[in-house]
């Protein structure tokens, strides 16, 4: 990972309308075309409760299955993908208002003890880095997701700055196309975290894709034992997506709902219930 903290704003939308225009009318041809069976193409979503705001505390579910970590999203198409709205201002200054749209899904796999997530953006004001950076070094300088992870464990507070009890990943899209990720305070990760990732951009969607290892504790930090959580139908996981977004006024972040301050009281993060489906 290249930690820069250097911020690029890709290209001038004015510059770029014409161009935008004429891409999305071929995609739209191609798409009509029934070429399915192209990569990269983005998913065809369903929303969430017929587009029902999640309320704090809410428990969801999460289906079992896996994917092919590559930001293709053809694997998590279909009437039976449950994907859920990111509608709520998490924080703001002064808000998010270049993300239209933002949602994400969700599955489990047991055998490797692992969250597979896919999110897609729509964002209007497209800012782009090399790399997350030292902490507060560029805090606002680029669009991209945070990933947070409790397994199955109970939930803590003060774990913003111990890893052990909840993980805090960030993965964004660099100028060039490719994907980057780091842990929440921009420091690289170790490699025993075994989280995967892939992200791009699509016209004005920015495309993620990830598989998280879950942990009832994670003890790089600690010295304590790394314990992998045993993923089980009827166990109770704590997951979250953030979307983070600049745009040329400010800074904001959209999540399921407002409920504040899940970078330092795990319990806020939303539950999901494994399910066999």
């Amino acid at each position: 990972m290249t930690s820069t903290g250097k911020r690029y704003h890709v290209g001038n939308r004015r510059d770029r309308a014409c161009t935008r225009a004429a891409w999305l009318a071929f995609v739209a041809i191609v798409l009509a075309a029934g070429l399915t069976g192209c990569s990269g193409r983005v998913a065809q979503v369903q929303s969430a409760s017929n587009d029902t705001q999640i309320g704090q505390n809410a428990m969801l579910n999460m289906p079992r299955g896996k994917s092919v970590v590559d930001a293709d999203l053809s694997d998590w198409e279909g009437d039976h993908v449950r994907w859920y709205r990111l509608d709520s201002l998490y924080y703001g200054e002064p808000d998010a208002r270049d993300v239209t749209d933002a949602r994400f899904t969700a599955r489990w796999y047991q055998p490797e003890g692992k969250i597979y997530v896919a999110v897609i953006v729509t964002d209007t004001d497209d800012f782009r880095t090399e790399g997350y950076g030292p902490l507060r070094e560029g805090w606002d300088d680029g669009d991209r997701i945070e990933l947070l992870s409790v397994g199955d464990a109970e939930a803590a507070t003060g774990w913003s700055t111990n890893h052990d009890v909840a993980q805090e990943y960030v993965v964004g899209v660099t100028p060039e196309g490719g994907s980057w990720g780091a842990w929440g305070t921009g420091d690289p990760l170790h490699p025993d975290t075994e989280l995967t990732y892939a992200a791009r951009s699509d016209g004005s969607k920015l495309i993620y894709e990830a598989a998280i290892k879950c942990f009832d504790n994670y003890g790089r930090f600690t010295g304590e034992p790394t314990v992998v959580s045993d993923l089980q139908p009827g166990n109770v996981v704590r997951f979250d997506v953030i979307v983070n977004t600049r745009h040329q006024d400010g800074f904001g972040m959209r999540a399921l709902d407002d409920n504040g301050g899940r970078w330092n009281d795990s319990g806020k993060i939303t539950r999901f219930i494994l399910v066999a489906e």
